[in-house]
């Protein structure tokens, strides 16, 4: 391109030290015009390549960045697939841009080879990191299905455990009023032999009341442990029966 230029400005230069055609003029002039056209055009398109794969390497470094701080969330098991969608995305986004500056070199491989052979390397590095960005959202996805694998089997045990609880609540109700329902029935015991010996009979003979006192004094104790058994094991009215109980016994003595 450059050297075309130069023939063409050589020429101009010689024609104009010598007389010419007005028609030859004008030709060599419109050849001129768009051969520095044409240059102007090639910069112009090189300038605005560069531009944009100034841009590609931009993204890639970025895209970069984010996949190791993807993969150090993988590592600590915090990762979540949104992170890696939105790399994903980005890297979508870059290949579609070196396509689009592929497509452009189409026209201009002879004269930028260079450019050409750095957009085939790029998309190999792209492709490498979409390949590391799906292993990595397949471990997302393995580490998300652990999780979720672990919190149904927590629920089950939870619900198990829940289960277990009202079992054991309903168990330990059924205890409760089984021990009231005994120790009533101690209390009670206490009562009926209280209340056999009052109602012991009187005796004249000194020798029978000796009898009859101690019979009623042994009635009287067995029922005051019943009583002491009942008031150990809560039962609210034992404490008054054992005062007046062991008055009883006193009064015997």
């Amino acid at each position: 391109m450059k050297k075309s230029l130069f023939i063409v400005l050589a020429a101009v230069a010689m024609l104009s030290s010598c007389v010419v055609s007005k028609k030859n003029y004008d030709s060599l002039m419109a050849d001129y015009t768009e051969l520095r056209d044409n240059h102007l055009g090639l910069q112009e398109e090189y300038a605005a390549q560069n531009n944009e794969l100034s841009d590609i390497l931009n993204s890639l470094a970025e895209v970069s960045g984010k996949t190791n701080s993807l993969k150090l969330s993988v590592e600590n098991k915090t990762a979540d697939m949104d992170q890696a969608s939105d790399i994903q995305e980005q890297i979508t986004f870059i290949k579609e841009k070196l396509d689009s500056l592929d497509a452009l070199q189409e026209k201009a491989k002879k004269t930028n080879a260079y450019l050409q052979k750095t957009i085939k390397n790029l998309k190999e590095v792209v492709a490498a990191q979409e390949k590391e960005i799906t292993d990595l959202k397949t471990q997302i996805a393995e580490k998300d299905e652990t999780i979720q694998s672990q919190a149904a089997e927590i629920k089950q045990q939870s619900g198990k455990i829940s289960e277990q609880a009202a079992d054991i609540e309903a168990k330990n109700e059924e205890l409760k009023n089984l021990v009231a329902k005994q120790v009533n029935m101690i209390f009670n015991a206490g009562t009926v032999l209280e209340e056999i010996g009052d109602s012991a009979p009187e005796v004249s003979w000194k020798k029978n009341k000796q009898k009859v006192a101690n019979m009623r004094l042994s009635i009287y104790n067995e029922a005051l442990d019943n009583y002491k058994q009942a008031l150990s094991q809560g039962h609210s009215g034992a404490a008054e029966r054992i005062t007046a109980l062991e008055a009883k016994i006193a009064s015997l003595k």
